[in-house]
């Protein structure tokens, strides 16, 4: 128990920099880069306008839908 309250914790405060980085990204007009789980190991390319594309491992680019605000 003690353990997935860790990682709870952890993953928790993960995610508030991970948005903290977003949002300066975002702000400064910086493209993203990350992955998502729904995509596998593709990475995910956001840009401040909001597209966002999935770089495939075949090399190939796929726009996607942009995430909820």
């Amino acid at each position: 128990m003690v353990l997935l309250e860790q990682y709870a914790r952890r993953a928790e405060a993960i995610s508030r920099i991970g948005e903290k980085v977003r949002a300066e990204a975002m702000a400064t007009g910086t493209a993203i880069s990350y992955t998502e789980p729904a995509y596998g190991t593709d990475v995910i390319r956001e840009y401040p306008d909001g597209r966002r594309e999935r770089l495939k491992a075949d090399g190939s680019v796929v726009a996607i839908p942009p995430r909820g605000r």
